[in-house]
């Protein structure tokens, strides 16, 4: 019996790998899609690779996942379980000089903007660990808020208009932890709301604007709680169990909205217009699907929201140039509905400035991993200064 338990045990795992093995094949040469799409916070590419092409691999990751919790292990595939249950990613101390590359393009482009009489806003996004309350587990380092608060210091001291989003929910005393996902690094849709306030609070004393109060008003929309429904990008690495799945919120308006895309001219609402509700029709826990480019219910369900979009009912006559990452998703469907244009860009240029001629850019970056390669990479022509 023990021989057969053995040949079963050898035929499970080499049948597993050679399908894995022509997964990953199918994938270089014929361009299948696997089930991770790679990005920078995940590492190596090739062992991304390996993993989304790794046969029935989400149900492996989950049952190791499930072992690690059993036997207490904090840390699972590089992702830390803080001592509240969040997951997270350390980073190492960065050089002062990357940090300074990074910097010197923000200040460049505030002083091209400035030039132009055009406003910047530039956005500290927290963390998961947060600054004043860290959670690490005993012996863990983390030069995360550190490097931020060096790069924070660089963009003020030279002029840039920084809104340190940390900062503001400590000054408001509101629990970080709340604001942000257990399995992601990205904040919820909650903590969207509250950056969007800020902004749009900012931006309306600067330009001297109104905006529609029922926009401002959290009472003003339906919160749709999807329970256990979205399970981030470190939950991706580490299954269903070692951090568990978190609740996702949809803000749908319970006022009237009309907009127009601008690149299609297509007409509709916040919710046919920004929101994919298909995403949420039913739970899909694995980070890619087959028909959609797209990781997580975060991304699918608010990827539409950054474009470039007309309010019908807008209170003001202000155009925005909205630009960033992925964290910006969960901003970008109120700026849409609150000025008479919203407009992302990715990356910014001096044809955007020239032809949208925006009242102010806003900046929404997650700036914690301090990758110099890529980061800010605005393009403009200097040879129009």
């Amino acid at each position: 019996m023990r021989k057969v338990y053995i040949l079963f045990f050898y035929i499970f795992i080499t049948g597993t790998g050679l399908l894995s093995f022509a997964n990953l094949m199918d994938h270089y040469i014929n361009d299948k899609e696997d089930q991770h799409r790679w990005v920078k916070e995940q590492g190596s590419k090739f062992e991304t690779d390996i993993a989304g092409n790794f046969f029935e691999q989400f149900e492996f990751v989950n049952l190791n996942g499930l072992m690690a919790k059993a036997i207490g292990k904090n840390e699972l595939n590089n992702v830390i379980r803080l001592d509240n249950g969040y997951l997270y990613i350390t980073n190492e101390e960065c050089p002062d000089e990357d940090i300074a590359v990074m910097a010197n393009r923000v200040i460049a482009f505030n002083e091209y903007l400035a030039r132009r009489g055009i406003p910047l806003i530039f956005t500290i996004n927290p963390g998961t660990s947060s600054k004043y309350d860290p959670q690490l587990p005993e012996y863990y380092v983390d030069h995360t808020n550190d490097n931020v608060d060096r790069f924070c210091y660089a963009l003020q001291s030279r002029g840039v208009w920084v809104v340190d989003f940390r900062e503001e929910l400590h000054n408001d005393g509101i629990d970080a932890y709340d604001m942000m996902y257990r399995t992601d690094h990205h904040w919820n849709t909650k903590m969207g709301f509250y950056v969007y306030g800020k902004i749009a609070d900012l931006l309306a004393h600067e330009l001297d604007c109104d905006i529609d109060p029922k926009v401002r008003d959290i009472n003003s929309y339906t919160i749709e709680t999807y329970k256990k429904w979205h399970l981030g990008s470190r939950g991706q690495r580490t299954g269903k169990y070692f951090g568990g799945v978190d609740d996702f919120d949809l803000f749908v308006p319970d006022f009237d909205t009309s907009l127009t895309r601008c690149e299609d001219d297509a007409q509709g609402n916040y919710t046919s217009l920004l929101i994919d509700t298909g995403s949420l029709k039913k739970k899909d826990l694995t980070s890619m699907r087959k028909d959609v480019n797209i990781r997580s219910t975060y991304d699918r369900v608010l990827e539409r929201s950054q474009g470039d979009f007309i309010n019908d009912y807008s209170a003001n006559d202000k155009c925005i140039i909205v630009t960033g990452d992925s964290f910006a998703k969960a901003v970008c469907p109120f700026m849409n509905i609150s000025f008479a244009h919203t407009k992302w860009c990715d990356p910014v240029t001096d044809t955007d400035i020239e032809e949208t001629k925006p009242d102010a850019v806003v900046m929404i970056f997650d700036v914690s991993g301090f990758e110099s390669e890529g980061d800010f990479d605005f393009e403009w022509d200097e040879t129009k200064e």
